[in-house]
């Protein structure tokens, strides 16, 4: 397409134009600095304002692409735990979030239920703690119960085994109420557990289970 024109030496009208990425005068090739050269001497007739701004245009530098933000290095502190969110958050069942005075907090709602006469609630939380001297996350958990009022019956039951500090085994519990069963739960208490210890070994790291709150905290 004609892009500009230009009056040569003998008064003859020429036409710059712009093929396949190139600008060409008769079928021969000028570069773009070449056509920028003409026009700053004013010996161009673009074929609009536009057009002119397009050419122009054409010699600006790109505009610089921010890098993007680098992954923290895998075996790191801050790898580690942005790895332990990102697979939590394939278990729509749990919330974890960074701590406060912890590094990071993982809850589960594991059962809830009111019955008109009663009501109970059942919690899972584990709380963490990485010390990269040390290449140790340590590891709190507990699974808690409040209830009050009456239920009419019921039953539960609790198969485990305990090695060092880590509880392995299922609870289940249910509970009935006015209309029939009111709640009915199962918990495995070492599920949370191996998922934790998997990310700790895709880093090298240890997860040493700890039976105080505190040990896991700041």
């Amino acid at each position: 397409m004609q892009v500009a024109s230009y009056r040569a030496s003998d008064g003859s009208v020429k036409y710059v134009e712009w093929h396949d990425g190139h600008f060409l005068v008769d079928g021969y090739e000028m570069t773009l600095a070449q056509v920028l050269e003409w026009d700053a001497a004013g010996m161009l007739g673009w074929a609009s304002p536009e057009t002119q701004a397009w050419a122009r245009g054409l010699a600006a530098p790109a505009p610089a692409v921010a890098p993007a933000p680098a992954e923290p290095a895998i075996g790191t502190r801050i790898a580690l735990l942005a790895d332990i969110l990102a697979t939590m958050a394939q278990y729509p069942d749990y919330t974890a979030q960074y701590g406060t005075d912890t590094d990071v907090r993982i809850d589960n709602l594991v059962a809830q239920a009111n019955w008109g006469t009663g009501k109970k609630k059942v919690d899972f939380s584990a709380h963490m703690k990485a010390v990269e001297a040390e290449r140790t996350l340590y590891y709190f958990e507990i699974l808690k119960e409040k209830g009050s009022g009456l239920s009419f019956g019921g039953f539960e039951s609790e198969s485990y085994s305990t090695f060092g500090t880590k509880r392995s085994g299922k609870t289940k519990e249910v509970v009935i109420g006015p209309g029939g069963v009111a709640m009915d739960y199962e918990w495995d208490y070492g599920q949370t557990r191996q998922i934790i210890e998997s990310v700790c070994a895709r880093h090298g790291w240890r997860m040493k289970v700890v039976l105080m709150p505190g040990a896991a905290k700041y």
